[in-house]
């Protein structure tokens, strides 16, 4: 249990260290080499590591010492306590340790770092993690609208941003999630209509590639393909007896080298393939 020590004012002893009484029964007490100077008040609680920690009040709080007390053992009590150290932290280096913890693969590895780095930390990242409040996160917000950035890319960067703070909730770092509160709006992604390439646009695409490229064009429009899907495209991937194309791989970046991966979502998947894009694929 922890106690508040009265820097200014101690017990007063006799000569043979006894408590001295006053003429009600009442301990006298004497100023300390220490009175006028500083914090009045100390509080000195052990944590639940076992390290002795302190927190000092000024002349006449001594009802807030007595409630920071109350509260320290009631979160002690209750599991909930928090290392006053630990949320001085900068958030762009926990959040490089998290990231450096993440079972991502190696692309979205990349992306993620990338955001962080461009799109974070050059407005929170030099804050402690302990101090980042809601305003702040409102005010990132506000500034990376400002710059126009398109609504997917602020959504999923605020995305990014809130695992960290719930991570850091669960090392004990800090005990709440600024992006959760109520007046932090989360960031929507644009509502785009999709309007497919018409015919005439398509085989003007298809004119301008070189010969060598011209495949993408059939294997796009006619299977549905995405790009990285396209360039992973193998011709043992084409089942011609059942008219699919078997799409197991595709082409990503990684630390700037192309890699083979599995599908987005490692989605192995079957897709119908016309008449059309085989003979392109046999040509």
């Amino acid at each position: 249990m922890g106690h508040i020590q009265d820097r200014w004012w101690r017990p007063k002893s006799d000569e043979s260290g006894k408590p001295v009484l006053d003429g009600k029964g009442k301990p006298v007490r004497e100023r300390t080499e220490l009175h006028g100077v500083g914090m009045r008040y100390k509080v000195r609680y052990v944590d639940p590591s076992g390290q002795e920690r302190s927190k000092s009040f000024p002349d006449k709080q001594r009802g807030a010492a007595e409630a920071f007390l109350l509260k320290v053992e009631n979160e002690k009590r209750t599991g909930t306590y928090l290392d006053p150290e630990a949320g001085k932290v900068s958030f762009r280096v926990y959040s490089d340790a998290w990231l450096q913890d993440q079972a991502f693969d190696g692309s979205t590895r990349n992306a993620v770092e990338r955001r962080l780095k461009k799109l974070v930390y050059p407005y929170i990242g030099d804050r402690e993690i302990g101090s980042i409040l809601p305003r702040h996160i409102r005010g990132w917000l506000r500034t990376l609208q400002q710059k126009k950035l398109a609504g997917g890319t602020r959504a999923v960067t605020f995305v990014h941003v809130s695992a960290i703070f719930n991570a850091a909730i669960d090392d004990k770092k800090i005990s709440e999630n600024p992006c959760k509160a109520k007046s932090v709006t989360r960031p929507q992604p644009d509502k785009r209509k999709i309007v497919p390439w018409s015919a005439g646009k398509l085989a003007a695409v298809r004119l301008a590639l070189t010969a060598k490229y011209k495949i993408v064009v059939p294997l796009a429009a006619g299977c549905g393909l995405r790009q990285g899907e396209v360039f992973g495209l193998s011709m043992d991937d084409v089942d011609r007896d059942e008219k699919v194309l078997h799409v197991v791989r595709q082409v990503r970046v990684v630390d700037n080298v192309q890699v083979f991966a599995p599908p987005k979502g490692g989605k192995e998947r079957d897709v119908p393939l016309p008449d059309s894009v085989l003979r392109d694929l046999d040509a």
